[in-house]
Order: C-alpha cells, then sequence, then structure tokens
C-alpha cells in the first residue's frame, strides 16, 4: 500500500514556498487517508483557483462546507468563485450566508445584489433604484460623463498636495483619450481579482500619475463585470508586472504636452524623504 511521502507540515510548506505542483501530488495523497483535513483541502482549493480550475475549486469548498458549514474562507471563496465565473444563480444560493458571516462590506453586498439581479435579469430590488451611491447609480445606468467627472476628481497636483492618502493624475495626461484607450483594451487584458465585487484590471502607463514622493507607472481600473463600462480610474505606484498589461495605444495622444511631468521636490520635502520626518 502507498502511503503519502510527507507529513502534514511538509505539504504546508510546499504550498508556502509555492511549490504548487508537488503540493497538489503530495495534498492528493495526504487527502486519501485524510479526508477531513480541512487545511490542507482549502489550500488545493487556493493554488487551484490560481490555476483557474474551477470546477476542482468548488468540489473542495462544498466538502469542507459539509463538515463545517459555517466555514467563512470557505463560503467566502465559493460565493466569489462563482461570481468571478458569472455563475450568478449559484452565487445568489450562498449570497445570505456570505453577508451573515460578513465575507463581503456591506457596501459590496449592495452593488453586488445589484449585480446578480441585473445579471439573471430579476427584479431589482427599491433600495437599488432608489440609491444614491455613485457606483450603484452608474451600474443602473452607466454614463460616460458621470464616469469622467467621477476620475477627474484626481487629475491635479493640488490635490496631492492636499491629500497624500490618494494618487493623482500627471496634470499632462489628457484624461479622456486615456480613458478611451483604456475602454478599448479591456477585452485583452485579464482580471487581476476574484475577491471583489468588480472587476480589476492594471494597465503599464509610464509617468501616469504621483502617490506621495513616487511616480506612478501603473493604473488601475475598476470596471463592471462582463463590461469595459469603467466605474474608477487612478494611478497605483508598484504592482507585480506580471499582472499588469502594457496598454495598446497611441501613446503621442494620451500626453498633452510633449514632456511628461515628474515630480520634483522641494528642498524640505526631500528633507522629509531623507529623514523620515
Amino acid at each position: 500500500m502507498h502511503h503519502n511521502k510527507l507529513g502534514f507540515s511538509q505539504i504546508k510548506q510546499l504550498y508556502f514556498d509555492e511549490n504548487y505542483s508537488k503540493f497538489l501530488n503530495e495534498a492528493e495523497q495526504y487527502l486519501y487517508y485524510n479526508k477531513n483535513c480541512i487545511e490542507i483541502r482549502f489550500m488545493r482549493a487556493l493554488v487551484n483557483r490560481k490555476l483557474e480550475k474551477f470546477e476542482l475549486v468548488i468540489n473542495d469548498l462544498k466538502y469542507i462546507l459539509e463538515i463545517d458549514k459555517t466555514n467563512k474562507y470557505a463560503v467566502n471563496l465559493l460565493f466569489f468563485t462563482y461570481y468571478y465565473t458569472n455563475n450568478y444563480s449559484e452565487a445568489l444560493k450562498i449570497f445570505p450566508l456570505a453577508i451573515k458571516l460578513k465575507c463581503i462590506s456591506i457596501e459590496d453586498s449592495y452593488t453586488a445584489d445589484l449585480i446578480i439581479s441585473k445579471n439573471l435579469g430579476v427584479e431589482i430590488p427599491e433600495y437599488l433604484k432608489n440609491s444614491n451611491d455613485y457606483r450603484i447609480k452608474q451600474i443602473l445606468d452607466y454614463s460616460e460623463s458621470a464616469a469622467m467627472e467621477h476620475i477627474e476628481k484626481r487629475h491635479s497636483l493640488d490635490l496631492g498636495e492636499q491629500n497624500l492618502t490618494e494618487s493623482y493624475f500627471n496634470s499632462d495626461i489628457n484624461l479622456n483619450e486615456l480613458y478611451n484607450a483604456v475602454r478599448a483594451s479591456i477585452k485583452n487584458s485579464k482580471k487581476s481579482n476574484i475577491n471583489d465585487v468588480l472587476e480589476r484590471h492594471y494597465f503599464i502607463v509610464r509617468n501616469v500619475g504621483f502617490f506621495k514622493d513616487s511616480t506612478c507607472n501603473f493604473l488601475k481600473v475598476i470596471l463592471e463585470p462582463q463590461t469595459n463600462n469603467i466605474i474608477n480610474m487612478y494611478p497605483v505606484a508598484e504592482i507585480d508586472y506580471k499582472y499588469a498589461t502594457i496598454l495598446d495605444c497611441d501613446y503621442s495622444s494620451i500626453y498633452s504636452k510633449d514632456k511628461v511631468k515628474t515630480k520634483t521636490l522641494s528642498q524640505i520635502e526631500k528633507f522629509k524623504s531623507k529623514y523620515k520626518v
């Protein structure tokens, strides 16, 4: 009889080392003899999620929930796996439990409720129809002008000086051209998230903006799922390049001026940055 070569701790280490191929082999053997080991089974679901083997993810999560019906981590991942793969009918079944276990915030639950209802073709709840929330209003009836007005709030160096908790666009960026280029490129980029109610994409756009003392070369774009309707977009300083797509466009049209600004620090700012004041 063949037993697994590695023990529980060693198999977990394979997961943390991102040695996924060996982890999957060892986990399969381990779970053959330890079927109810939730931790290894959940790790296997996470690995298969990375590999986009969603049917295997769902199978493991359902098995976990047979053992522990209110396992928050399994409920969270199962809901978002259904949601991410556009299986809204199954997502709806587990949605109340996901809310009860606080797998998603109240604000996100409203957005998810609307998107699920909209995609299933069921009646939109009245509380959503009457909402003044920007995201809700955009999903109900998308407006490019409203999107641009929302995005343009970050198109100012002065805003960045006043609010150092947010990034802001380089003032030489032509936001209308950037917006149109991004919308045209969405179909060739990939979703970078699985645990959000709205889609998230990243694009590489040199000198697109600033965050504190850093120049941003990445653009974060938030969309209504399965559309190219941009809810928001703004510069981000640093992400892993593997999650980003080079924006396919005529860059000369995006930059309003021949020379793109990079932020110049004052002597006081340089002193504060150097000495962490």
